[in-house]
């Protein structure tokens, strides 16, 4: 299992867990009753029945807030993100828009900034999403994003290149890429 499988696999449980917090408050608190019943059927103290069931409504509380406290950042990286894009867009539709055109081709080097700007945008979307504070749907929809890019040649070779320089907080658009594109479907040419 290579660190891409373990990865997803981390961000999966948390998303379930995010995605099925309320099942498991609801849970918590019918063990709470149950527990504290038990415990009253038994005789035991009615100190420790309080202290377990306000451990419990603490515990419950801590999964709210943070509940909460994820999806205001979210909301700042997505935000942020999103703006940042969109003051890139134009110039990167630009570069290959020319080209598809069969106008003049863009001047790759003079683009270079522009395409550097958005290899760091993805690469800081990528840690982000790495350590679980962007939907795993917002990272797909980014991904298809970025393929549109990816697949002009130019900009492919100079990505290629600047991720092969290990900057990029371990960021790989190939296979970031071919992890969305069923097998069946395989360009040869994302293969890393």
């Amino acid at each position: 299992m290579n660190i891409l499988d373990k990865l997803d696999r981390d961000i999966k449980i948390k998303w379930c867990i995010h995605r099925n917090y309320l099942k498991i408050i609801f849970g918590i608190l019918f063990i709470a009753i149950i527990l504290g019943v038990v415990l009253y059927i038994r005789g035991c103290d009615w100190k420790i029945s309080l202290t377990i069931m306000g451990g419990l409504i603490s515990f419950i509380y801590f999964i709210q807030k943070q509940q909460l406290d994820e999806a205001k950042l979210f909301n700042e990286l997505f935000v942020s993100f999103n703006d940042r894009y969109n003051k890139l867009n134009e110039k990167l539709n630009n570069i290959i828009k020319k080209e598809n055109l069969n106008k003049e081709l863009v001047n790759i080097e003079d683009a270079s900034q522009t395409l550097y700007d958005y290899f760091n945008l993805c690469s800081e979307e990528f840690l982000f999403y790495q350590k679980g504070f962007i939907y795993p749907e917002v990272w797909e929809s980014w991904i298809w994003g970025m393929k549109e890019y990816y697949e002009d040649e130019r900009i492919q070779n100079i990505w290629r290149e600047e991720l092969g320089k290990g900057s990029y907080y371990g960021f790989s658009i190939d296979a970031q890429i071919n992890a969305l594109i069923p097998q069946t479907s395989k360009s040869e040419d994302l293969k890393p």
